[in-house]
């Protein structure tokens, strides 16, 4: 159940136009790091992020190993905007990242 889980979600992903996706990871982002564990799993799980593309097709999105794992995109979603794997963000070990807004001097 916890990889078809995987596999589903996913697919969700994929389903979505592509200038919808970042917003849909960064939701399931902030929603693992608020203490979803079971979200928190799939997105860190080491299976799912290594998984043997010819022997577990069936974990890749719409069994295709073209497309990454929801671990596997969850990952470099973390590495292009946290600078660090998935697994330090959904288990808060890391800081935000900076938002790139500049504030004006003297206001924090």
């Amino acid at each position: 159940m916890f990889f078809d889980k995987a596999r589903r979600i996913g697919d969700m992903l994929y389903d979505l136009p592509p200038f919808e996706r970042l917003g849909f990871m960064k939701d399931m982002i902030d929603e693992a790091r608020a203490g979803n564990t079971q979200l928190r799993e799939l997105l860190s799980n080491y299976k799912l992020r290594h998984p043997n593309p010819v022997d577990e097709a069936w974990m890749f999105p719409r069994g295709n190993r073209e497309y990454c794992t929801l671990a596997q995109a969850a990952d470099r979603y973390c590495w292009r905007f946290w600078g660090t794997h998935v697994t330090n963000v959904v288990y808060c070990r890391c800081e935000e990242p900076d938002d790139g807004t500049i504030t004006p001097f003297g206001v924090c």
